[in-house]
């Protein structure tokens, strides 16, 4: 997930921010029915996240895309590469990762993509993402799924 993550050189991530990233991405890519909830709990509870699934605005919205995250998918591995900070608080970031995914037709595909986040309470014990926003070339996953 993260082992291969270069964080910025400053060291201006905390460590409670790296944590939070990284059970993002672990959730993101489990498929187990308290999945969307746990994901969910992570944001804010006017939290909002925006991907290829479309837009959710807050926790109970989350909750209800990330249930429907799967569909089409049998596996998933996010793999974030690079984390960019917005400043020493850590409170936008932007990162960089790749994504492999084999579909329930048996294709694969692996991609890029681009995220960023804005994490609440960044220098505190309990940060929350408060906007989630990912870009990827979707070109990849709709070869994938339709041959």
């Amino acid at each position: 997930m993260t082992d291969y993550t270069a964080w910025p050189a400053e060291n201006c991530v905390p460590a409670t921010v790296q944590q939070l990233i990284t059970r993002f991405f672990v959730l993101a890519d489990t498929n187990e029915k308290s999945s969307p909830d746990e994901i969910s709990a992570l944001f804010t509870n006017d939290g909002e996240m925006h991907g290829l699934g479309g837009v959710f605005r807050g926790r109970p919205a989350i909750r209800e895309g990330r249930a429907k995250s799967w569909n089409g998918i049998a596996s998933r591995h996010h793999r974030v590469l690079t984390v960019y900070s917005r400043g020493k608080e850590a409170s936008d970031i932007l990162l960089i990762g790749e994504i492999y995914a084999t579909l329930v037709n048996g294709r694969t595909l692996n991609t890029e993509f681009t995220a960023r986040l804005i994490v609440d309470n960044a220098s505190g014990n309990d940060p929350r993402i408060s906007f989630y926003k990912s870009w990827a070339d979707s070109a990849p996953w709709i070869k994938a799924l339709t041959g």
